[in-house]
C-alpha cells in the first residue's frame, strides 16, 4: 500500500491519499490534469499536466518514480530524479512546483 499526503504552502494543512491492493505495473500520476490520480491545482507555471508517476514493480516489491511521462520531462523536474527512475523509500518527501509531497509505504 501507499499513503501520500500533499501540503500546502502553509505546510499545515494537507490532502491525503492511499493506493491499497496495487497491482504489478500500475501508475499513479501526479499533476495538474484533472486525470491525474493526484490532481495538483497551480497557481504559477510550474507543475506539468503530468509532472510526475509513480509505478508500482509487484516482482520487486516496489513503487519508482519518474519525472514527467514517457519519455517527456516536466516542466521544472521533480527534485528526487529528473530523468531516472528511483526506488520510493518510506518517508520519501518529493517537491513539485510549491507542492510538497510525503510519500509512506504502508
Amino acid at each position: 500500500s501507499l499513503h501520500i499526503k500533499v501540503y500546502e504552502k502553509d505546510n499545515e494543512r494537507y490532502m491525503k491519499y492511499d493506493f491499497h491492493n496495487c497491482s504489478n505495473g500500475q501508475l499513479i500520476s501526479i499533476g495538474t490534469d484533472e486525470k491525474c490520480s493526484i490532481h495538483l491545482l497551480e497557481e504559477g507555471n510550474t507543475i506539468s499536466t503530468i509532472h510526475t508517476v509513480l509505478t508500482y514493480d509487484k516482482e520487486r516489491d516496489i513503487w519508482e518514480i519518474m519525472d514527467g511521462i514517457e519519455g517527456k520531462p516536466s516542466i521544472s523536474g521533480t527534485w528526487v530524479a529528473l530523468d531516472n527512475k528511483i526506488g520510493i523509500e518510506d518517508e520519501l518527501i518529493l517537491k513539485l512546483g510549491d507542492d510538497i509531497l510525503k510519500v509512506m509505504l504502508i
